[in-house]
């Protein structure tokens, strides 16, 4: 716990150094989040996770891109998740060169990238694609998305699966029964208190961010949200843990003046 309260520590120094970030308000957006705690006192990755997003936040921010700096936050990003490295790097090769002027027509590929490879990795790989429906019995709409997601429909169902990422278990009516909820939270108050709440704070605050247009792809933070989001909402599980990096991010963003945002696009715009 002390070694995850220095890297919190670490990541609240490095948030206040990123330009007329108001550290307050990301501290409080931080503490809102109830995975913070678990974050800080067990023994996980979302600490990393955390620092990572930070981290991130600070290398899209800044006038001059250094490969040192850069180098560090894939490091961290690394002992977090390898998909938050393969998203930044896909997130690079947005701002290099593909689609300096059209981020949209490359949101547009990837979405056509998940909706063909989707179907054929499962069958390259022989694995039956309603192999593991018994552990969604209690998430038929799950089964039933995933089922449309294999017959090449990810298009139509990718914004009501980044909803239930954001979400979790919160859109599930089942979630509500009060009888089952206090038996699984009496056994794994993790998952059936802290992470939906979590959750709770990932909906307020990415609607937020969506209401008040940060969320353009034009902008650096917005873009790597939105890339984050698709590929995460692509696996036939939703694992809202997976986007608290980004969490971390948007906090940052709304942290800061609107305006001054808006003026930091990506570099081509620039």
């Amino acid at each position: 716990m002390g070694f995850n309260l220095i890297l919190f520590a670490i990541s609240l120094k490095v948030a206040a150094s990123i330009p007329k970030v108001k550290i307050a308000v990301v501290g409080f957006l931080f503490l809102a989040n109830a995975q913070l705690l678990l974050a800080l006192t067990t023994l996980n990755k979302e600490i990393f996770a955390l620092l990572g997003g930070v981290l991130t936040a600070k290398y899209l921010y800044s006038e001059k891109r250094s490969k040192l700096m850069l180098a560090v936050v894939i490091l961290v990003s690394a002992v977090a998740r390898w998909e938050q490295v393969a998203i930044l790097i896909l997130f690079l090769v947005f701002d290099s060169f593909l689609f300096r002027r059209r981020p949209w027509l490359g949101v547009l590929i990837l979405v056509a990238a998940i909706t063909l490879i989707y179907p054929f990795a499962f069958r390259i790989l022989g694995i039956d694609p309603h192999a593991l429906d018994w552990l969604m019995e209690d998430a038929p709409t799950l089964i039933w998305i995933n089922t449309v997601q294999q017959a090449f429909g990810f298009p139509l169902v990718v914004i009501l699966k980044i909803f239930m990422l954001l979400t979790g278990q919160l859109h599930s009516p089942q979630f509500y029964d009060w009888n089952k909820w206090w038996d699984k939270f009496i056994s794994d108050a993790q998952n059936w208190l802290l992470l939906p709440l979590g959750c709770l704070a990932y909906t307020i605050v990415f609607t937020v961010a969506l209401y008040t247009k940060r969320m353009k792809l034009n902008r650096p933070v917005g873009l790597f949200c939105v890339l984050t989001l698709i590929i995460c909402a692509a696996p036939p599980f939703t694992q809202p843990r997976y986007i608290y990096a980004i969490y971390t991010m948007i906090c940052i963003d709304l942290a800061r003046p609107r305006e001054l945002g808006e003026g930091h696009t990506l570099r081509h715009s620039r």
